[in-house]
């Protein structure tokens, strides 16, 4: 009886330590698995990531063909546009409009200073301008002053009469008559001077 118990003691720890051997050989395999399944991945990724020179070659291959396609479409771009600028009218692009502003600051020193010549000529032609006319209103006063003088002193009062009505009243056929004498006057008086002036050159001539 001891004998058997004895027997069966030796047999459950004989069955124990299966079992816990089983569990070490169960824990030891999952490790393995995992320790498989982290190289596998290892592996591939270090696959992966080596770049032959064939791979190398055709990735540059692939790249030059993309260039030269982009190349071409650029060109048949290019000549598209140009042969669409050369069948509208230069003046309906915006290309005048380009050169010119190009044209103008390139050449803005000189349009500087043909600014400023512009403007000293205005201002050179209105001082002239002024300065004819401040003549003209001297010759105006001054004719003004003679007619006044010859009516204060009474000379043809008749004739003064008659002017004033004349351009008062706006008679054209008068005004038109004392223009006509005033101009006849004037022409024969500068035949006169004209006359006198040659013949004063030709004595000098003569001496």
């Amino acid at each position: 009886m001891d004998k058997n118990n004895q027997n069966e003691t030796m047999l459950a720890q004989a069955l124990a330590e299966m079992e816990q051997a089983n569990k070490e050989l169960a824990r030891e395999n999952k490790a393995l698995k995992e320790n498989y399944k982290t190289l596998s991945e290892k592996l591939a990724a270090s696959s992966r990531s080596v770049v032959t020179w064939e791979d190398h070659q055709q990735v540059v291959k692939d790249c030059m063909e993309k260039m030269q396609s982009t190349a071409n479409e650029l060109a048949e771009l290019k000549l598209k546009y140009d042969s669409l600028v050369k069948e509208r009218r230069y003046w309906a692009t915006q290309q005048w409009a380009r050169h010119l502003f190009r044209w103008l600051f390139l050449k803005r020193h000189l349009w500087i200073w043909v600014v400023y010549a512009l403007f000293a000529l205005v201002i050179s032609l209105s001082v002239c301008k002024s300065v004819l006319q401040q003549r003209k209103i001297v010759e105006l006063q001054e004719t003004q002053m003679k007619y006044r003088f010859i009516k204060a002193i009474g000379v043809a009062p008749g004739v003064a009469q008659f002017l004033e009505d004349a351009y008062e009243q706006g008679n054209g056929d008068e005004i038109d008559y004392i223009e006509m004498v005033v101009t006849d006057y004037e022409r024969a008086l500068k035949l006169k001077a004209d006359s006198i002036i040659r013949s004063e050159s030709q004595k000098v001539k003569r001496f």
